[in-house]
């Protein structure tokens, strides 16, 4: 069964590894999941994001979004019905291109619109 995984706070995002599988849900209600990931040198991150949204197309989806720090990176919007989607992208906003740059990394699951669903993803 699948649940709320992340903190439900910036501040409480729960730490994640790299190469382990991360699952969890968006509720109607509005749920928020945190999770933090820190990158101790300059390297190449990516995150692979699937995701099943039900009340997808117009009626909403979820999104993921990374932060460096409190530095917005990007938003995925998710907007699959009962189908789902995978995204992978690089998380590459450091000093040497195609890399990140050491830090600490937050990913925000939240619902879009009216959407809600189930997840996945993993940093690589």
């Amino acid at each position: 069964s699948r649940k709320i995984t992340g903190g439900l706070k910036k501040k409480k995002a729960k730490t994640v590894k790299r190469k382990k599988t991360y699952k969890g849900i968006v509720a109607l209600n509005g749920s928020t999941s945190w999770y933090k990931y820190k990158l101790t040198k300059t390297k190449a991150l990516s995150m692979s994001f699937t995701g099943t949204s039900f009340y997808g197309g117009s009626a909403g989806g979820m999104n993921s979004t990374v932060y460096k720090g409190k530095q917005k990176l990007g938003t995925q919007t998710f907007m699959e019905n009962t189908q789902s989607a995978t995204q992978s992208y690089v998380i590459s906003h450091g000093k040497t291109y195609g890399k990140a740059d050491a830090g600490t990394y937050y990913i925000k699951i939240t619902n879009y619109k009216k959407g809600c669903g189930i997840y996945q993803f993993s940093l690589n």
